[in-house]
């Protein structure tokens, strides 16, 4: 059901669109949606930012359903954010809702980078998912958005609350939703061991229990030298998959995102990561 405040505005879109003359019949709902894009799509070219919120906001609540109308009013609202910080957020559902409608993957996997660096957790996202395929409009205020989990304390509680989700009878969707080709936090880890033994390709670090391979690193480049069981390590990168039995995170990352290996890591190469 509308808020009244919806209600009004749609009514105001109505009214607009019969005040040149009560001459003109009432035109359908589709055509002054179009109207309504075709004018917004002209502001924005020309970058008025506030105009096409207005054009597009009122071709949106009219026809919730054009993907690419969600797109260009998210990135009106995000560019505008400067001005006022709510709109970032009701930016980011308008491209979670582009996404979902048009079913463009990297759309997708921004949405799933700019949640996390909203909320600084990415357990959450896949009922935010769900909220966006089934609500047409941003809301109006942040309690209407879906709940999230509390910030993680550390590595180790962000590293738990991932794996505790992804072990849940609805591991799998969590990870398709929240975690494919995301960034994983900054983990905290002791080295369980290095593939080869000399100018490694690969890290298994662990994070909860030492000694356990929790997490394994495929690097986008070997890094040189070798390493003592048990180095201190902060790692981070793109999540690709992930097993459950015995539970591993594996990750691909830069060498240059490697943090407490013994020896140094030339910084002059750009990864396979960046390229994609």
């Amino acid at each position: 059901m509308l808020s009244s405040s919806l209600r009004y505005r749609i009514g105001m879109v109505l009214l607009v669109a019969t005040s040149v003359t009560a001459q003109v019949p009432l035109p359908s709902l589709p055509v002054i949606a179009q109207l309504n894009t075709r004018a917004g799509e002209l502001v924005y070219q020309k970058k008025d930012w506030l105009a096409t919120q207005q054009l597009l906001g009122n071709s949106i609540l009219l026809n919730p359903y054009d993907g690419r109308v969600a797109y260009l009013l998210g990135t009106a609202l995000i560019i505008d954010k400067e001005r006022d910080p709510q709109k970032l957020r009701a930016g980011t559902f308008y491209y979670a809702r582009a996404a979902v409608l048009m079913r463009e993957p990297s759309l997708v996997n921004w949405v799933k980078r700019q949640y996390v660096s909203m909320f600084r957790t990415a357990v959450g996202l896949d009922h935010y998912w769900d909220f966006v395929r089934i609500t047409p409009l941003a809301p109006e205020t942040t309690e209407q958005y879906p709940p999230t989990p509390p910030e993680p304390l550390d590595s180790q509680m962000a590293f738990l609350m991932l794996r505790d989700e992804l072990l849940s009878p609805t591991g799998a969707k969590f990870f398709e939703d929240a975690l494919s080709m995301n960034q994983s936090p900054r983990f905290k880890v002791r080295l369980v061991e290095h593939r080869p033994a000399m100018n490694p390709i690969e890290l298994i670090v662990s994070v909860d229990q030492p000694g356990k391979p929790e997490i394994r690193v495929v690097l986008t480049k070997a890094i040189p030298g070798n390493a003592p069981v048990g180095t201190r390590l902060e790692v981070e990168g793109l999540i690709r998959s992930w097993q459950p039995n015995p539970f591993q995170l594996i990750l691909q990352t830069d060498p240059k995102e490697i943090l407490g290996w013994p020896f140094p890591i030339p910084v002059d190469s750009t990864s396979k990561q960046q390229q994609q």
